[in-house]
């Protein structure tokens, strides 16, 4: 099964501690002190990927690299790669 890492920024490129990551029906985890927190990915299928409550991005897993970075925008995160 691959791991899916995802990288919190602010707007200014420094990684974001705390913030809450969920992946469509995961729990909920912390972003740890490098704004990093990792996932388990089963079989590809629909996934969503809320920041702190919010819809970051919606689509197919196999379309997610091993490690996303979401940086800080005004309308919540926004997926840079």
């Amino acid at each position: 099964m691959p791991i899916l890492r995802i990288k919190l920024v602010d707007a200014s490129g420094a990684a974001l501690a705390g913030q809450t990551i969920k992946i469509s029906n995961s729990e909920d985890f912390q972003s740890n002190a490098d704004g990093l927190a990792q996932f388990l990915l089963g079989d590809p299928e629909l996934l969503t990927i809320h920041i702190n409550g919010k819809s970051a991005w919606t689509g197919q897993s196999s379309l997610l690299a091993k490690e996303e970075k979401f940086q800080q925008s005004a309308a919540g995160f926004d997926r840079v790669s």
